[in-house]
């Protein structure tokens, strides 16, 4: 402190600033500690504070307090992360709205996606990470996202019949990177019956005009499962010859427990847009 005592003020602040974003996921306590120094720096680490917020049970109450003031602080959240998998929302409307009025990243249940838009029509998202799994004609409310994420069990039938109506149609989609997790927690169902025709049927999402990369992550709680999965999606990517198809086979690490899978997800959330650009591609095309 003493070294840093001697320097311009302003590039003190920058030195802060960068430290602070270094940190922030692993030490929040400590960037918040930093707010204390002086008004100059809590000016500069509140921004920082409070860009990401992860919703809990347990935090909700001091979340409803933060909402409640004059000039909340919860307007600087750009990325919300919602752990909840249920359908009711546990903190207020108002205070729901103030938390995402000027969000940009959102992480959370298709539930809870569909009435932060309703809340907020005019907002204008980067990402959107859906931790539930869904059903394949709802994808049409996410295609105007640049980046998405979703979850889909392995074994459903409907996956991507979206072409039946212009209403489902991904035609006009503008998603660029699109992460699927193919969840299942059926070993011999899965790696056996399911998994090639479950390959097959994301041939619909690289009709996507805008897509650069399909992101493929099996979620399986079998290792026998998993490694069926990274093997056909390789013998798929060769046979559809496209270089969008990428696989991250690394896997969840541990127990498939709830705390886990909530872990999980913020973990994930916590990557940020580097999450995307994970994985290794499948497929290049020779040189001639």
């Amino acid at each position: 402190m003493s070294t840093l005592s001697a320097l311009p003020v302003e590039l003190v602040l920058t030195v802060v600033e960068h430290a602070a974003w270094s940190v922030i996921t692993a030490d929040k306590h400590w960037v918040g500690s930093l707010r204390l120094v002086s008004r100059r720096f809590d000016r500069t680490i509140k921004t920082i504070y409070f860009h990401t917020l992860i919703l809990r049970y347990q935090n909700r109450g001091s979340i409803e307090k933060l909402a409640q003031l004059p000039d909340t602080p919860l307007s600087l959240t750009r990325h919300f992360v919602d752990t909840g998998n249920y359908d009711d929302i546990i903190i207020s409307e108002e205070s729901f709205y103030a938390l995402s009025a000027n969000v940009r990243d959102f992480t959370g249940s298709l539930t809870h996606y569909r009435h932060l838009t309703r809340r907020n029509s005019a907002l204008n998202l980067d990402s959107v990470f859906i931790t539930t799994p869904m059903d394949a004609p709802r994808m049409h409310r996410l295609i105007s996202i640049p980046r998405v994420h979703v979850t889909y069990d392995t074994w459903r039938e409907d996956l991507f019949s979206l072409a039946g109506s212009d209403s489902n149609s991904l035609g006009d989609a503008q998603i660029r990177w699109l992460i699927v997790d193919a969840f299942s927690a059926d070993a011999i169902q899965t790696a056996v019956d399911v998994i090639p025709q479950f390959l097959s049927s994301l041939s619909g999402l690289l009709k996507i005009p805008s897509l650069k990369r399909l992101l493929l992550r099996p979620r399986s709680m079998y290792k026998e499962s998993h490694d069926f999965f990274c093997d056909a999606a390789t013998r798929w990517a060769l046979v559809t010859r496209d270089e969008r198809i990428w696989l991250d086979g690394t896997g969840a690490q541990g127990e498939w427990t709830v705390p886990n899978v909530r872990a999980w997800d913020v973990a994930d959330a916590l990557a940020g847009h580097g999450l995307w650009f994970t994985g290794a591609q499948l497929y290049t095309r020779p040189i001639d």
